[in-house]
């Protein structure tokens, strides 16, 4: 499974001819647990894979670990694209 990039949704709407109006980059925070259940995932790899995950990684993600060492939520882009497609003409 892939998320595409930035760069590869604005390829895709241009290629589907629609005009890109702007483009608003956020940051949103994800609490773990709740990630885990809506993605349906298995909780022991995903905690597993944050665990292990190098130092550099955990700040990109700006990981927040409880006391124990535990990822309790991360962060990570988002990008909101407004995009018009102009109406058919004969």
């Amino acid at each position: 499974m892939h998320s595409a990039t930035l760069a590869e949704w604005l390829e895709l709407l241009a290629d589907a001819e629609f005009t890109v109006e702007s483009v608003e980059l956020i940051r949103k925070t994800h609490e773990l647990g709740a990630w885990i259940g809506r993605a349906h995932a298995h909780e022991g790899t995903v905690r597993d894979a944050w665990d292990n995950a190098p130092a550099d990684i955990k700040r990109q993600y700006d990981v927040v670990e409880d006391a124990s060492g535990a990822v309790v939520s991360y962060s990570d882009d988002k990008a909101m694209i407004l995009a018009v497609k102009p109406l058919a003409t004969q």
